[in-house]
């Protein structure tokens, strides 16, 4: 046996033994645990078991987070999925294709992630309704669409960008156990990030009697002229989606047609940091068919995330930033803060992400850390 088979069963074993999350077959779930559900009419982008993530709160504010974990957009990428088999081995991914190992343990077994999900007494959110709508289809939870490919060993294979269905499903269920909120709030980071004003009209369509509502996208930024094809014609969003992704920025796209679908009725936040690895290397791919980090890149980037908080701000609709300089600790800039530990911990300008977002739930939206992006 293999290192990284040693290793990703070793993995496997802890998972079995000392469960993070607990399985809710049909139940109600109890307040303050993390529960994970299978939805058996959903599945991953490589044709695996899909499973949503949940916690009952002790309160009726609900967030509903739309998870992240790449993308796919040509038979290069396809050919890359993120599976944990795959990440032991060393090998690149461009995406998740699996939910399971590899979310749960992303999210409920990595130390780093101490942010919007801990228990912890500090965390303000711990009190919430939280349900994970997951992500393994490379598609920003958009997709109604089976993608064929061929994998590295020549065999034709099909990824299935199923995001925006297997999201329908996850809402029916969220709207089942959390049927009157308070307060709505819709985040995600990463490619969750850029479904979040893709999806949450949908969202909002689903709780009309909802008064308080807020809107976060933590970390994206991704430019491309491809954007309108890869949407239409690789993804197959549904058309209330994709007739609004017109230029090279699907983000600002997508927040213009929210921000005409909602207006005022919302409030609208997003959060970055400047140089991000994460998006800089994905940017070096759209630009020149190599996924890396680059200081040049990390500059372009920078200055590309000046122009989208300007295009931003333009919608007419009140937005709030949260612009940081949070380092990983190889020395570059993080990618996504709200489940990290700087969420809690980190501060700009004094503030941390967590007083800044729960200060725009409670009616206060104000900017932090702008004086950082560069001129």
């Amino acid at each position: 046996m293999e290192a990284w088979e040693q290793q990703y069963k070793a993995i496997l074993d802890e998972m079995e033994k000392h469960p993070a999350l607990q399985d809710l077959a049909g139940g109600e779930p109890r307040p303050m645990v993390w529960y994970k559900q299978r939805l058996d009419s959903c599945r991953c982008g490589g044709g695996y078991p899909y499973f949503m993530y949940l916690k009952k709160g002790r309160s009726r504010k609900l967030l509903v987070f739309m998870i992240g974990g790449g993308l796919s957009f040509n038979e290069e990428t396809a050919r890359g999925p993120g599976t944990l088999k795959r990440i032991l081995q060393g090998k690149a991914g461009f995406y998740t294709d699996e939910v399971q190992p590899g979310n749960e343990r992303w999210f409920f077994r990595n130390p780093d992630n101490q942010g919007i999900f801990t228990l912890r007494e500090d965390n303000v959110f711990a009190d919430w309704n939280i349900a994970m709508v997951n992500y393994g289809t490379g598609d920003f939870h958009v997709g109604q669409n089976d993608f064929p490919y061929t994998d590295e060993d020549g065999r034709p294979q099909v990824l299935h960008h199923c995001g925006y269905v297997n999201f329908k499903a996850c809402l029916a269920r969220i709207r089942e156990w959390f049927p009157h909120p308070d307060k709505l709030l819709i985040a995600g980071e990463s490619a969750g990030a850029f479904a979040v004003p893709a999806v949450a009209g949908d969202i909002v369509e689903a709780y009309p009697d909802c008064a308080e509502i807020t809107i976060c996208s933590d970390s994206a930024l991704l430019l491309s002229d491809r954007w309108p094809q890869i949407v239409r014609e690789v993804w197959n969003a549904p058309e209330h989606i994709a007739q609004g992704v017109r230029t090279n920025n699907i983000l600002v796209d997508f927040y213009r047609q929210l921000a005409g679908r909602l207006g005022d009725r919302a409030r609208y936040l997003f959060c970055c940091g400047v140089g991000d690895v994460a998006l800089t290397s994905f940017q070096n791919y759209f630009d020149t068919g190599v996924q890396a980090y680059t200081p040049e890149g990390a500059e372009r980037m920078g200055r590309a995330l000046t122009r989208q908080v300007e295009q931003l701000r333009a919608l007419g609709v009140p937005f709030g930033f949260y612009i940081h300089p949070f380092k990983q600790p190889d020395g570059l800039t993080q990618h996504m803060t709200l489940a990290a530990s700087t969420f809690i911990e980190g501060r700009v300008e004094g503030v941390s992400p967590m007083q800044w977002l729960n200060d725009a739930v409670n009616g206060r939206l104000y900017s932090v850390g702008c004086r950082l992006l560069p001129r």
